[in-house]
C-alpha cells in the first residue's frame, strides 16, 4: 500500500521532466505536488513546509541531487524524508553513492509508471521500518497505527488526533495487523487531524474492533 495522502515535491531543472513527474504522480493518486526547479529552491521549500517524499534529478547545474541528498540528511529536521534520486545514467557507481548517502530509491530514465510504483512503494517500506524500530508506533494518512502482542497474535490500535479510533481483532503477524490497520484506515473518512498519539502505548486489552 502507498500512502499517497503525503505531500510531495519533484525537484528537475527540465521543465518539461517536472511536468512528466507530476503527471505520473497524479496518476498513482498523489494530489498534493509540488516542484522545485533546483535543490536550492527544494531546500527552501523543505525547510519551510512538511513533505512525505522528495524525487530528486541528479544532474542539476549548481547543487545536484546527490548534493541535496547530503544536505537532507544531515537536517535533523529533514532526516525522515523519504527520498529517491532520478538519473539519466545507469550507473551501479551512482546508485550506489545514493544508496550510501541515504537515498531510498534511485531511478534510471525513462521508467514505466508500475516501477515508479514499486520504487515508491519500497521508499516508503524501508522509511516505515526505521520509524517502527525507533518509535514503536507508524504514522499512515494522520493516523498513529500502534501494533501490539496480544495473546496468540498481534492488534493494532489506530489513533487520530489522539483519539483512540479502533482496537482491531488479533492477527497472527505484526506485518499482518499493520496490513489490515492500513486497509481500515483506507475505507474511512477521517477528518485530517495532526498524528498525536499517547504518550505511551495502551494497555494490552481484548476489546472488540470499534465503530
Amino acid at each position: 500500500m502507498i500512502n499517497n495522502s503525503v505531500r510531495v515535491l519533484v525537484v528537475d531543472d527540465v521543465a518539461s521532466m517536472r511536468n512528466i513527474l507530476c503527471l505520473m504522480l497524479n496518476r498513482l493518486g498523489f494530489e498534493t505536488v509540488e516542484t522545485a526547479d533546483n535543490a536550492a529552491q527544494a531546500f527552501q521549500k523543505l525547510e519551510k513546509g512538511e513533505f512525505g517524499l522528495v524525487l530528486s534529478d541528479w544532474q542539476m547545474e549548481g547543487m545536484t541531487g546527490l548534493d541535496l541528498l547530503n544536505k537532507i540528511r544531515a537536517t535533523p529536521a529533514l532526516q525522515h524524508l523519504p527520498i529517491i534520486l532520478v538519473s539519466a545514467q545507469s550507473s551501479e557507481l551512482n546508485a550506489t553513492a545514493a544508496g550510501k548517502a541515504g537515498a531510498q530509491g534511485y531511478l534510471v530514465k525513462p521508467f514505466r509508471l508500475d516501477v515508479l510504483k514499486s520504487t515508491i512503494k519500497e521508499a516508503f517500506d524501508t522509511r516505515e521500518a526505521v520509524e517502527f524500530k525507533n518509535t514503536g508506533r507508524i504514522i499512515y494518512k494522520s493516523c498513529t497505527l500502534i501494533p501490539q502482542s496480544d495473546h496468540d497474535g498481534f492488534r493494532c490500535h489506530i489513533f487520530n488526533g489522539g483519539d483512540e479510533m479502533a482496537s482491531l481483532p488479533v492477527n497472527e503477524t505484526q506485518q499482518g495487523a499493520i496490513d489490515e490497520a492500513k486497509l481500515w484506515v483506507d475505507q474511512i473518512s477521517l477528518i485530517p487531524k495532526p498524528a498525536n498519539p499517547p504518550a505511551s502505548p495502551p494497555a494490552t486489552s481484548r476489546a472488540s474492533p470499534a465503530g
